[in-house]
């Protein structure tokens, strides 16, 4: 036992002397750098870099150091930056920050909030700094990721990349959508499967609302929460244990399902996976009632909740699907199959308003109306007429009401 003891002793005292020398050779590794940025900084000034036969500041550093393009550009960026922030550049000096953390920091700091941000560079990570830099510029945080995969595995990735991207509504980067296709796996699970359990912590008095990530807690948009919370789980903690409550009840969510058959009821969408419950008119407003409760897919969920996607409800269990700019998808009965999604029930036969509308836009077009023009006076005027009465016939009047003939049409 003894032996053990001193065994553990010794190892942790080497531990500590271990430590205290790395940290000695990262403070000079970080002094080095510093000294060679004070040189760049000569070098610039006075242009040396002519005398040494190259053609700028940044081509020497290139030749002398054999620094990869990115590393010298940033480097000799710190050092013109640094002209003007003595406090960070005193930092830099000493050795207590790396040049990368005073990177970061001099691409925000300016000479009123040199102190401010140096604190920051000795009290942070690169990451937390980054995180602090997109916050104070008004960009979102990102991070970065870095997969290795196979020829196969990433023609798998760029199959479901192209697959959100048609969906979409919005334009996506490569990263947005391949987060995308991961919300999809994670909020929507399979054609009747269950979801993945994401935990959501919301505060009841800001309605401030966070998720769990690897680095801890991340904030969720507004928009997202609204999402998410359409179909879920509440655990009300504020006074300790409590039971589970759901934001639908089991039989109005199983009604609901084999109602819509699984199916996103929005017009022209035949997605049947990754689809999610929606209460349209918010589920703390409309309650339960199975006719403010559809079926629909990940994409068009979180378009309609970041408002791409505009519902407007025409009646109980009738709604019209708009683009955010005004233009019409179709109007959705749900007591019709989703297949029929585009129709409506009047005087006991089917109404397809798509195709009135088609045909009222052709009409227009006869008329010497511009495409775009056509399109946007029957949207209005579909909007103010009532569903039965929404034959070609009646949107052209309807529209012909809303505009004046363009000149030289009779």
């Amino acid at each position: 036992m003894i032996e053990r003891a001193r065994g553990e002793a010794d190892r942790t005292h080497r531990a500590h002397e271990v430590d205290e020398r790395m940290a000695v050779l990262v403070t000079q590794k970080n002094k080095v750098v510093a000294e060679m940025i004070l040189l760049i900084q000569e070098i610039e000034r006075d242009r040396l870099f002519r005398a040494l036969g190259a053609t700028s500041v940044t081509d020497y550093m290139r030749r002398r150091a054999h620094w990869q393009p990115s590393k010298t550009e940033k480097i000799v960026a710190l050092a013109r930056k640094l002209e003007h922030l003595p406090h960070l550049r005193e930092a830099l000096v000493r050795g207590a920050v790396a040049w990368t953390t005073a990177y970061i920091a001099s691409q925000v700091a300016t000479p009123g909030t040199d102190a401010e941000w140096t604190k920051k560079a000795l009290t942070h990570t690169n990451e937390e700094l980054e995180a602090e830099r997109a916050r104070s510029e008004g960009r979102t945080v990102v991070e970065r990721v870095t997969l290795s995969v196979s020829p196969a595995q990433l023609a798998s990735v760029d199959d479901a990349v192209t697959a959100v991207r048609s969906e979409s509504t919005k334009s996506l980067s490569f990263g947005e959508a391949v987060v995308e296709a991961c919300k999809r796996v994670v909020e929507g699970g399979g054609a009747g499967g269950s979801r993945a359990r994401v935990v959501i912590h919301c505060c009841a008095d800001c309605g401030r609302a966070t998720r769990d990530g690897k680095n801890g807690c991340v904030e969720i948009s507004r928009a997202e929460l609204e999402t998410i919370a359409c179909d879920a789980e509440v655990v009300d903690i504020r006074e300790g244990p409590a039971p589970v409550s759901r934001t639908i009840p089991p039989k109005i969510a199983n009604f609901v399902r084999a109602r819509d058959h699984g199916r996103c009821r929005v017009p022209g969408c035949k997605n049947r996976a990754h689809v999610n419950l929606h209460h349209q008119g918010g589920w703390r407003a409309v309650g339960h009632d199975p006719r403010s409760v559809y079926t629909i897919c990940v994409a068009h969920h979180h378009a309609i909740h970041e408002e791409d996607l505009v519902v407007r409800t025409l009646a109980p269990g009738r709604f019209e699907f708009l683009r955010r700019d005004g233009g019409l998808l179709g109007r959705v009965d749900l007591d019709l199959p989703a297949e029929e999604a585009g129709a409506f029930r009047t005087e006991g036969h089917l109404l397809d308003v798509a195709e009135e509308a088609a045909v009222a836009v052709a009409a227009l077009r006869k008329l010497e109306f511009r495409v775009a023009e056509a399109r946007d006076l029957v949207t209005r005027a579909i909007r103010s007429i009532p569903v039965a009465h929404a034959t070609a016939d009646e949107i052209l009047r309807a529209a012909l009401k809303l505009t004046t003939f363009p000149s030289g049409v009779d």
